[in-house]
C-alpha cells in the first residue's frame, strides 16, 4: 500500500504494529465492514514482517492475537503466486482446525490477469484461547 493514513482516520480500519524485543518488525492492517465483502466481519488486508524475523513465529502470533481481538467471520486474500503467503495462511487455518472455503480467482493489474486465492472463516475464542 502506498498510503496507509485511513488506518488512523477510520474507526474501522484496525492498523497494528508487530514488535518484538520493543522493536517494530512489522505490521498487521485489519478492516471491517463497510471495507469487507457482506457477510465478512474482518479481513486482514496486510500483513508484513522484516525478512530477518520471517520463520520465528512471530507472524503466527502477531495473526492470533489479532483474532483474540477481533471474533468473527474473515476474509484474507492473497495472489498465489505468493507461495509463502499462501503457506502461511494454510497452515495457520489448518492448525485451528476451524473449517474454511477457498476460493479461486484473478484480478487483473496494470492489464494483467494474476491469479487469486480468498480464505473465509470465522474464529472465536474457543479456536484462539488456548
Amino acid at each position: 500500500m502506498e498510503d496507509i493514513s485511513p488506518y488512523y482516520r477510520d474507526e474501522r480500519l484496525y492498523p497494528h504494529f508487530i514488535t518484538f524485543n520493543d522493536k517494530i518488525v512489522g505490521f498487521i492492517l485489519v478492516t471491517s465492514p463497510p471495507y469487507v465483502a457482506k457477510e465478512v466481519d474482518y479481513s486482514v488486508q496486510e500483513l508484513f514482517v522484516l525478512p530477518k524475523y520471517r520463520g520465528t513465529n512471530i507472524a503466527k502470533d502477531a495473526v492470533m492475537q489479532i483474532f483474540k481481538l477481533y471474533s468473527g467471520r474473515y476474509e484474507v486474500g492473497m495472489f498465489k503466486s505468493n507461495v509463502k503467503a499462501v503457506k502461511f495462511w494454510t497452515k495457520l487455518i489448518s492448525a485451528l482446525e476451524i473449517p474454511v472455503f477457498v476460493e479461486d480467482g484473478s484480478t487483473e493489474i496494470q492489464g494483467n490477469a494474476v491469479q487469486t486465492m480468498g480464505m473465509k472463516f470465522t474464529v472465536s475464542c474457543e479456536s484462539t484461547c488456548n
